[in-house]
């Protein structure tokens, strides 16, 4: 059995940010200001223009993520040099004009496209962690959205699983249609 060298994600705050404080990034486009993607109903209020990154994330030299972010451009304008060249949740956790009131990310497995397989350096159709990555501030305005997609064959997501607390609703899957065939 081949022993992998994983990259490990945690849904901790703090030790997602220790992971990415080591990555490196590459730029491959940037847009001044845009717009953002839409928002799902509780993803939070749109800022008013975003500056746009589409990078590569390196570990070791090996690609792990595609990562498309959308960063209130008034917060890009605190930094922008840094913004660009380094990892952004790392900053934004930095800087202290930043307030984060809520992070929440959504993980869905899919596969990749031609070129996330390519800029990932893996085969077309292989298995991938795609993320959908939102940051909010105090008013509920959206100041960070990523939209990656990881390797399937370097990254691990790890989470606990607390048991035993009072007033959580258990997972239901009551909405999932029956399966007829």
């Amino acid at each position: 059995i081949k022993t992998r060298h994983w990259i490990r994600l945690s849904t901790d705050w703090s030790a997602m940010i220790r992971v990415w404080a080591a990555s490196r990034p590459r730029i491959l486009h940037e847009e001044p200001a845009v717009g953002i993607p839409a928002l799902m109903p509780g993803e939070g209020k749109p800022a008013e223009a975003y500056r746009f990154l589409r990078r590569v994330h390196a570990a070791k030299g090996t690609p792990y993520a595609l990562i498309n972010i959308y960063l209130d451009r008034r917060v890009w304008e605190l930094a922008p040099e840094r913004f660009d060249k380094q990892m952004v949740i790392p900053l934004l956790q930095e800087l202290p004009q930043v307030e984060i009131a809520k992070a929440r990310q959504t993980i869905t497995i899919g596969t990749a496209d031609l070129e996330s397989a390519r800029l990932l350096e893996i085969g077309v159709g292989t298995p991938v962690g795609e993320v959908r990555r939102i940051i909010q501030d105090p008013e509920g305005v959206v100041t960070y959205l990523g939209e990656v997609v990881y390797r399937g064959d370097l990254v691990m997501l790890e989470t606990d699983n607390p048991l035993g607390l009072e007033g959580e609703n258990p997972t239901s899957f009551s909405d999932i249609p029956p399966r007829h065939g």
